[in-house]
């Protein structure tokens, strides 16, 4: 694998942590990978929806009413 000048507890926490990753990160994974950074962009957004529909999908489905339903 390459080298990379990337802080290593940085690293760890990519995928393992409650924290979001930064553009920058996301910039020296994407070089790292040799992928897209938009690649990283995504898979932070999928995991950030994922959480906040854990944390309180149900609860915003039973106050949100859908506007479509009164239309």
């Amino acid at each position: 694998m390459g080298e990379t000048k990337c802080n290593p507890t940085k690293g760890r926490c990519v995928g393992f942590c409650d924290r979001t990753t930064q553009p920058l990160q996301e910039l020296h994974l994407a070089r790292y990978f040799g992928v897209s950074p938009r690649f990283w962009l995504g898979l932070q957004i999928d995991y950030d929806l994922d959480v906040a529909e854990d944390e309180g999908g149900d609860r915003i489905r039973q106050e949100i009413v859908t506007i479509v339903n009164h239309l």
